[in-house]
């Protein structure tokens, strides 16, 4: 469970995670990244996105996660 909702943030897997970006909170769009291992079930905040983004698409290339 994240520790806060969101609507349309940025999704993408690497590997048996997920990685999820930004998005749009009850007060407005939000900055931190979260990685959620599906094999652990964990989920950390492993970022921030430069700025509150929200209606963002994300995709990965290898072992990185870009979002655009």
């Amino acid at each position: 469970m994240l520790p806060v909702g969101l609507r349309y943030p940025a999704v993408t897997a690497i590997g048996s995670q997920v990685v999820i970006a930004g998005g749009q909170a009850a007060g407005g769009a939000v900055d931190p990244v979260f990685g959620f291992d599906t094999t652990s079930g964990d989920l950390a905040r492993i970022g921030r996105l430069p700025a509150p983004t929200s209606n963002a698409v994300a995709f990965s290339v290898g072992d990185t996660a870009y979002v655009v």
